[in-house]
């Protein structure tokens, strides 16, 4: 993805931690880039194979974290 416009620029656009109005006007801007990007398909595509994400990929924002998993001796741990 050398093509990529997001290559070489601040990642702060992609992936801001802001929120309410000032998070949706980010989120509008890194989206304005990708429209351009010649690969956002692809970019789309390696997000959706990550195992978590979150932020602006190929013009879309996801927010996915990583599963914890507790061990079964813990949840019964818990349960008690």
């Amino acid at each position: 993805m050398d093509q990529a416009l997001c290559a070489g620029r601040d990642p702060e656009i992609w992936f801001t931690e802001k929120t309410g109005i000032a998070g949706r006007q980010a989120v509008a801007r890194a989206a304005a880039i990708c429209a351009q990007c010649p690969v956002r398909l692809e970019c789309r595509a390696y997000a959706d194979e990550l195992p978590a994400t979150d932020g602006v990929w190929g013009g879309w924002r996801i927010k996915r974290s990583a599963r914890t998993t507790i061990p079964f001796s813990a949840r019964q741990a818990v349960s008690q």
